[in-house]
């Protein structure tokens, strides 16, 4: 299963934060089952998981690229892969970068 991959990046991840201090640590684990509805799955910060009896859900993980990435299409919608995994890589890191986003989202050059 797909899955126990991406828990082997996120261990990845985590060890190379844990080592290395110009390195976050960030998991977007679970963010396109819990999208598409999936109970098993939680981005819950104090109980993030993925439910390991299930794949990341079609809608967001289309075949037509041709490897497993989240979907980009189609591009006049909020609701495909690439912008739930976006989105919640902006709630768990990008949202405390306030030099780089800005809380009122205005990115002037005054700021």
């Amino acid at each position: 299963c797909f899955n126990t991959q991406f828990l082997r990046i996120q261990k990845g991840w985590d060890w190379i934060a844990g080592n290395r201090s110009f390195v976050d640590p960030v998991s977007i684990l679970g963010a396109t089952q819990v999208a598409a509805g999936d109970t098993k799955a939680s981005t819950d910060p104090a109980d993030r998981h993925i439910d390991m009896e299930k794949m990341g859900p079609a809608k967001y993980w289309p075949d037509y690229l041709a490897c497993f990435h989240p979907g980009i299409l189609p591009q006049d919608s909020d609701d495909i892969g690439a912008m739930v995994v976006m989105e919640e890589f902006y709630k768990v890191y990008w949202k405390n970068q306030p030099s780089v986003c800005r809380a009122d989202r205005s990115y002037n050059a005054q700021a």
